[in-house]
């Protein structure tokens, strides 16, 4: 596994642990890593535009500003990034320019409360999103470090912020899940990725990734602006073969992230063990379209193969859509992350 993060033109660049990515109008990737951000630009010069790569809680100029454990990302239509802040309990927003600020939130106010951006608090922040009228989703997990290393793994809130800056609660989750990301589309309906553990005794295993290995079940759900939640795509019943097909009857294994694509209305998810980016079309088909997936061979594979589509990756990490309705995905091989171009 790499041992260090390096800046520098795209071939000669190195990452560590991707955790979230996006892009902005300028075909510009930011991600996440563990304590920084990153830019990497259209011409593929590498970057790191906030984080001083140590844990800690400091805003002010990127060079000097500090998080703990960054695992989300999303930025706003005039371009200003919002990130989780994991193990610092907040949202932190970014500038353009590299200025952090906290919008909400703080290690010292860690917890559960809804309210003014004062007064609210948030537990463990794992992904963000945004709508195209500001309001800011944040999926906030319950169980902070549960596990030590297994962190983000329990119940979840979904939480809403205004852009009038009250916080409110949209919906509580009932599963025992692991990194659930979010989406938000054009019409303002939230999707949300979710992979459960089961915790009925019968299925075996400890139920925490890297202890044992237990079954895994992943699947769409939708919220309605209310907070009504339906199932999308895939099942919550406990299934982990992948396929294809009708968006219902399709399944996934472990998605660890969802992006969507304005201009089609399409939902891409990365389905990680498979090495696999899985689209869910406008009128509900789901098809693999980086990667393969069958029910015969489900396993990933073991080398990574660029050029046309479909390819082979062995560990996909992340996607999101930028402009031209292009794929951006971080994938990984040897232990290494790279950003690989759809």
């Amino acid at each position: 596994m790499l041992s260090a993060s390096i800046n520098g033109p795209g071939p000669q660049s190195q990452f560590q642990n991707i955790y979230s990515l996006v892009a902005d109008s300028q075909s510009n990737i930011y991600t996440v890593e563990f304590d920084q951000v990153r830019k990497i630009t259209p011409a593929g010069l590498v970057t790191r535009f906030a984080g001083n790569n140590g844990s800690a809680f400091i805003d002010g100029p990127g060079s000097s500003a500090a998080f703990d454990l960054l695992t989300g990302i999303a930025i706003t239509p005039n371009g200003l990034l919002l990130v989780a802040d994991s193990r610092n309990s907040a949202i932190r927003t970014i500038t353009t320019n590299g200025l952090v600020a906290t919008l909400v939130g703080g290690p010292t106010k860690s917890g559960y409360a809804d309210g003014t951006l004062v007064d609210a608090k948030f537990q463990q922040p794992v992904a963000v999103a945004v709508d195209a009228n500001g309001n800011i989703y944040v999926v906030d997990f319950t169980q902070k470090d549960m596990f030590g290393y297994c962190s983000f793994f329990g119940d979840f809130w979904v939480r809403k912020i205004t852009p009038s800056g009250v916080v409110s609660t949209l919906y509580k989750s009932s599963g025992f899940s692991f990194g659930t990301k979010i989406a938000v589309d054009r019409s303002g309906d939230i999707y949300l990725a979710i992979t459960e553990f089961p915790r009925d005794p019968a299925y075996g295993g400890v139920l925490c990734p890297g202890v044992s290995v237990a079954p895994l079940f992943s699947y769409i759900q939708k919220l309605g602006p209310n907070g009504t939640a339906t199932l999308w795509a895939g099942t919550n019943l406990g299934s982990d073969s992948p396929r294809d097909g009708q968006r219902l009857d399709a399944r996934f294994t472990h998605m660890s992230s969802i992006a969507i694509d304005a201009l089609t209305g399409s939902i891409f998810v990365s389905d990680r063990p498979n090495g696999a980016i899985r689209r869910i079309s406008a009128d509900g088909m789901v098809s693999t379209v980086v990667g393969q997936v069958s029910p015969a061979n489900p396993a990933s594979p073991t080398t990574l193969t660029l050029g046309p589509l479909p390819g082979l990756v062995p560990i996909v990490g992340t996607v999101t859509v930028g402009p031209q309705s292009r794929l951006y995905m971080s994938g990984a091989n040897s232990g290494s992350n790279s950003i690989l171009f759809g």
